[in-house]
């Protein structure tokens, strides 16, 4: 939910200008590899311009196709340290009862759409939602009588054994999730105000330089 709440800001604060300068960094990039063939320097010169040219293409391309994904995305809703507490319970809880790996075999198709809209409510601070999922899951109300098919003993062996199947997954999930950037940056940026201010002066200084290069350029 960090990780969440770090990435709707950072695209708040951060959106418009990263993809202003991918966009200015591409253009540059494209022209470069432009002039560079009349200016006689060796062809394996030439080439690794116009691979950077193309990098710098697919870079902007990639994250404006993510800046528009958030864009439709609706940022979590804010909500009160109490709030979040019991959010946090009600899911644990919710997730007890419609995870696809504790249930039977034809439950799982089911069970599957159910934890996706509840990781989604919980995900946007949903606090209703994912109440009205517990209550649904503790009623019955979903899943239909989950010991209809297996005796409570058989549906655990199944999802202790199921559990240890996608122990290594989870594992290495979670390795990739600690060494990413994002994680990264997130735990280094202690103070989130601080961090996005100066990222945004930086942002908005390589802009200038930039945009002063088109000028000069008479782009």
């Amino acid at each position: 939910k960090k990780i969440t709440a770090f990435t709707h800001q950072h695209h708040e604060m951060l959106g418009d200008l990263i993809r202003k300068y991918l966009e200015l960094k591409s253009i540059l990039a494209k022209q470069r590899a432009e002039d560079i063939v009349d200016e006689g320097v060796p062809e394996e010169e030439v080439e690794e311009v116009k691979a950077e040219a193309k990098e710098a293409e697919e870079e902007y391309q990639e994250y404006s196709g993510h800046y528009q994904k958030m864009e439709e995305e609706e940022p979590p809703i804010p909500i009160s340290d109490d709030d979040q507490k019991r959010l946090k319970s009600l899911y644990r809880k919710a997730s007890m009862l419609c995870h696809p790996d504790r249930v039977a075999e034809e439950q799982k198709s089911e069970a599957a759409k159910m934890f996706k809209r509840l990781q989604k409510a919980y995900r946007e601070n949903d606090l209703n939602e994912v109440e009205a999922i517990y209550n649904a899951l503790k009623t019955g109300a979903t899943l239909g009588d989950r010991a209809m098919s297996l005796s409570e003993l058989e549906q655990l062996q199944s999802a202790v054994t199921e559990l240890k199947v996608n122990v290594d997954g989870l594992r290495s999930e979670l390795s990739d999730l600690m060494t990413s950037d994002i994680w990264v940056t997130l735990t280094d940026a202690k103070d989130w105000d601080a961090y996005f201010s100066d990222k945004k002066s930086q942002l908005e200084k390589q802009i200038s330089e930039m945009e002063l290069q088109l000028e000069e350029l008479g782009i």
